[in-house]
């Protein structure tokens, strides 16, 4: 017969290991929850005109945005957010380059076989320059002031003396070129051709006046799957090559193409941010855009911005990223701010940047807000499991009086 003390005791008891499991339940939560958010951060999404297809920036920050589906350039001052000129090209354009030194902005126009030459200062169009058959990409040297123009259909790259505006020479590369990169220290200049799988590489110090047809072109380097978009990272000196049709990119070395790197589906542009070496890969299908971190060439986050991406650049001044979507007839402006690595999931690293109607929060590494709960919670399922190890051991004693 047990005791009135041993009874009450055992009350006691009882209760401390409810509050027990309770604090062991509680910490488990902690520990097991998501890292806790910090100030909200909003993309600013701006509306261009009809399927912005192309986008570059000038060095005092103006964007321009090439509209596929009405024939027009606008230009968005980056400082107030607001289109300032709206200038009229050729039909369907679909790329932009700009060259800094002599303030033009070449824009390929694939319904007309044509570049479009704008004076930046001015904002007027300068010439047509009639090139091959549907110029849809295009990239400019600014130390030899060449342009590059990628036809797609002819699978040839134009060659535009930036300063006559004038087409010196034609270069034959792959079946169906689709984006185009220059290494500006080297002149070195690498074509993806979307259908035969390869990256064709120019010689970009060949004499201009002694191209003809493939004598320009050093090598031809196998890659992934539909590639659709090439990008040149001066930091790291790495090629990267998007394959759109496995979702993934690889980097070129020497005649090799491998490191590959998950990414979105579709991925269809790149940009690559001369100063810190991210590069911003834009995933058509998955409406977001993945980071790669030079130093370790994995996915640091994705951004999601808004229907079909498929133009990228960015400031490097501000470190802002301009993504032109395609369906959503809107430029996405991500600020530097919100490019941040959050916390890694079984399906991979996200963080997401609203559309300009909505806000959601982005994790802040700085904050200790994570770290503090999961310690508290990692504090608090020991302590619980200490006190009722110590209940139980206590009854055990009660029950043998």
């Amino acid at each position: 017969m047990r005791s009135n003390s041993g009874m009450t005791s055992n009350g006691l008891l009882g209760r401390l290991a409810v509050i027990s499991m309770l604090a062991i339940m509680v910490g488990f939560s902690l520990v097991a929850a998501p890292a806790a958010r910090a100030a909200s951060i909003t993309a600013v999404n701006i509306q261009v005109g009809d399927s912005p297809d192309g986008v570059a920036l000038t060095s005092n920050g103006n964007v321009y945005v090439a509209n596929y589906g009405d024939g027009t350039v606008v230009v968005v001052n980056s400082t107030t957010n607001t289109i300032t000129a709206t200038i009229h090209v050729g039909d369907d354009p679909s790329a932009i380059a700009i060259d800094q030194a002599l303030n033009k902005a070449f824009v390929t126009n694939e319904g007309d076989n044509t570049v479009s030459v704008i004076n930046t200062k001015t904002n007027k169009v300068l010439v047509n320059v009639t090139v091959g058959n549907t110029p849809d990409a295009i990239a400019v040297n600014p130390v030899t002031n060449l342009v590059y123009v990628v036809n797609n259909i002819d699978g040839t790259v134009s060659l535009i003396n930036g300063t006559t505006n004038t087409v010196v020479a034609n270069i034959t590369v792959g079946d169906s070129p689709d984006a185009v990169a220059v290494d500006n220290d080297t002149n070195g200049v690498y074509v993806a051709n979307g259908f035969d799988n390869t990256v064709s590489y120019i010689n970009g110090t060949y004499p201009v006046s002694e191209i003809n047809g493939t004598n320009a072109v050093i090598a031809n380097v196998t890659v992934g799957n539909s590639p659709d978009a090439i990008s040149f990272n001066p930091v790291t000196r790495d090629v990267l090559v998007a394959n759109s049709a496995d979702n993934d990119l690889c980097i070129i070395s020497g005649t090799n193409c491998g490191n590959y790197i998950l990414v979105g589906g579709g991925p269809a542009a790149m940009a690559t941010n001369p100063t810190t070496g991210v590069t911003y890969v834009a995933n058509s299908n998955d409406n977001n855009v993945s980071l790669i971190d030079p130093t370790t060439n994995k996915v640091s986050s994705n951004v999601t911005v808004e229907t079909f991406p498929n133009a990228v650049a960015i400031n490097p001044a501000t470190g802002n990223v301009y993504v032109a979507n395609y369906y959503n007839v809107t430029l996405s402006i991500i600020p530097l701010k919100a490019v941040v690595t959050t916390t890694t999931s079984s399906s991979g690293p996200t963080s997401t940047t609203p559309s300009s109607t909505t806000s959601s929060s982005s994790s802040s590494p700085s904050s200790g807000i994570p770290e503090f709960s999961s310690s508290l919670g990692l504090a608090a399922v020991v302590t619980g499991i200490i006190v009722v190890t110590y209940v139980y051991a206590r009854r055990a004693t009660i029950r043998k009086q």
